[in-house]
Formats: structure tokens, C-alpha cells, sequence
């Protein structure tokens, strides 16, 4: 289950919240330490599989209510991003509303191997639980890796099995919204995912939500 943690700037401000000024933050359970490289994406599907996604639509008493509104399409912007070859690996995920204020920010740091490839597939895959757990029925998405997103259009072929089971959980996720477009940016235009996925190899540390486990629930 996904919970979104902190919160969020108000859709009427300018402002914006940082990863240091956001109350309330919790870390991430890491649910993946300690996979070998070969089991992590198995795992990542079976946790897909086995996920209880938080839609906040009818808890009145949750305060994504008092962001999320049904009729506006929300944007989210997803980096991913691995150093020492693939030895270090985080990803961030930014969500603006429609007129280009940010309301939410996260950050997960890989504490296990990941290509760059794969940190990119799973911050659009993080990405979209987060803002599928805030409420959000309507979104576009966009991200730098021309791969990822080519390959989840299906305009590109998936040669790589690891790529397929990735692709796949995203292909998953996405049919969950009942608006919904991805599309490729250049790098220059998401600067602000880019700058979380560094965080958060940086601080070797996850911000925004937190994975509980559903079967305690």
C-alpha cells in the first residue's frame, strides 16, 4: 500500500516545497533490500501484483481531497538515474497541477543494482502509484528516457526480458487512470526530477511516501 507522505503545496501558491521543508516526511520501508540484481524485477511485478494502491477518492477525512480535483489533468514528471555502474541508483518524481504548480515531490533511493534503464522504469512506475494514491484520475506524463517512454507507446521493440516485466507493470499502472498520455522531453525540461533522483542517491535516502505492507492492514 502506498502512502503519500508530507504535504503538498496549495494549487492557488506559487511556492514550492523542497525535500528539507516538507512536513511530515517519512522514509520509505524498503521492501527490495538485499534482492540480488536477477530477482529484482520479479519481485517489483509480484509487489505490483500484491499492492493495495491507497485511492483517496472517498476518504473525506484525507487531505488530498483538498488538493486533488477530478476534473484537472495533473502532470508528472519522473528522472531516474544510477552512478557507479549501476552500483548507486535513485529516481524522483515530481506532480504539478494546471497551472504549473508543483503539489507533490518524492524521492527513492535503489538499495540494490539498477541500470540507468531500469532506475528510469521505476521512477515512472513509482510515479504513477504515488499519483495514483493521491486521487489523481487524470494525467499526463512525461520523462527524458526516449527508451522507456517509446517502449511503454509501444513504438519501440523490447529485447530485453528485464525491460519487457518493467514495461509491462508500467502498461499496468497507466490503465488505471481514466485520462491518460505519456510522452517524451528533453532533458533541459525536467530539471526538477532530475534534481530529486540526485538527492536521493546523494542521501542514499527516500522522501515523499512510504510502502506499508498491505497484509497489516
Amino acid at each position: 500500500k502506498i502512502k503519500i507522505n508530507g504535504h503538498y503545496n496549495n494549487s492557488n501558491s506559487n511556492s514550492r516545497h523542497t525535500l528539507n521543508n516538507m512536513s511530515n516526511i517519512n522514509n520509505i520501508q524498503q521492501e527490495e533490500q538485499g534482492f540480488p540484481d536477477n530477482h529484482y524485477h520479479d519481485t517489483l511485478q509480484e509487489k505490483e501484483a500484491n499492492t493495495t494502491t491507497t485511492n483517496n477518492d472517498n476518504d473525506d477525512n484525507n487531505p488530498n481531497n483538498n488538493i486533488i480535483q477530478p476534473n484537472v489533468r495533473y502532470l508528472l514528471r519522473f528522472d531516474g538515474g544510477s552512478r557507479q555502474h549501476g552500483g548507486l541508483a535513485g529516481v524522483g518524481m515530481v506532480i504539478y497541477d494546471n497551472n504549473n504548480n508543483e503539489i507533490w515531490c518524492g524521492c527513492k533511493y535503489l538499495n540494490y543494482c539498477a541500470t540507468n534503464n531500469e532506475s528510469e522504469y521505476t521512477a515512472l512506475i513509482v510515479g504513477l502509484q504515488c499519483a495514483y494514491a493521491l486521487g489523481i484520475t487524470k494525467l499526463r506524463v512525461e520523462g527524458d528516457s526516449e527508451l522507456v517512454v517509446k517502449q511503454v507507446e509501444g513504438r519501440y521493440q523490447i529485447r530485453c526480458n528485464q525491460h519487457r516485466k518493467l514495461s509491462d507493470t508500467s502498461k499496468h499502472l497507466l490503465k488505471k487512470f481514466k485520462e491518460i498520455s505519456i510522452r517524451y522531453i528533453p532533458r533541459s525540461k525536467n530539471k526538477r526530477a532530475d534534481e530529486l533522483a540526485n538527492m536521493a542517491m546523494d542521501s542514499r535516502d527516500s522522501y515523499g511516501f512510504v510502502v506499508e505492507d498491505s497484509s497489516s492492514s
